[in-house]
């Protein structure tokens, strides 16, 4: 008879073992209660309700209260509720999660290349200017000079503008570039 009641009492009570229950305590004073099962995924706790789950960084929980029975698998893991929507979601949130760091990636090699580009406009516009200081100096100083020289003074200086339309056209093309990146890095973000 004591063995009767004893498997009675223990049917009535596999119902409640089957779905255990948690408290989450989160550092910021929030409680979430109903939690039918969680797992731990290095600095990510996802949290499975009846309805749902949601993902909670491992950092924001003070505490975690409850029951420790869980229903195990075939393979004696822990099974979330809704096996296949759950995978679902985990690899909507993995794909959203590589979509963020194939962005973020993006905007990085976007910034390492303005970056670069920038340095390079300095450069030329350095040079730029160091040829209109040269060739300014030359045409400054032929005021004493006669005919021949003058000849002279301007067959020096054709090789500075030709350089330095050279070197104009280079800026403007780095200039046209650094533009077109800056819209990418726009589009991006």
């Amino acid at each position: 008879m004591k063995r009767i009641v004893f498997f009675v009492i223990l049917l009535l009570l596999i119902p409640f073992a089957a779905q255990a229950e948690y408290t989450f305590f989160l550092k910021n004073g929030s409680e979430i209660s109903a939690v039918q099962t969680y797992a731990e995924q290095g600095d990510e706790v996802t949290v499975y309700f009846s309805a749902g789950s949601m993902i909670i960084s491992r950092q924001d929980i003070l505490r975690i209260e409850g029951s420790e029975a869980i229903e195990e698998g075939i393979a004696g893991e822990a099974q979330p509720p809704d096996t296949q929507k759950t995978k679902e979601k985990k690899d909507e949130t993995a794909g959203q999660a590589q979509r963020s760091g194939e962005m973020n990636e993006r905007k990085g090699a976007l910034n390492n290349e303005l970056d670069s580009l920038r340095t390079e406009i300095r450069a030329v516009e350095k040079q730029e200017m160091d040829l209109v200081t040269t060739i300014n100096e030359k045409i400054g100083s032929d005021k004493s000079y006669n005919i021949i020289q003058r000849r002279q003074l301007e067959k020096e200086i054709e090789p500075l503008k030709k350089e330095l339309s050279d070197v104009q056209n280079k800026k403007t093309e780095l200039l046209q570039r650094r533009f077109t990146l800056e819209e990418q890095l726009r589009l991006v973000q």
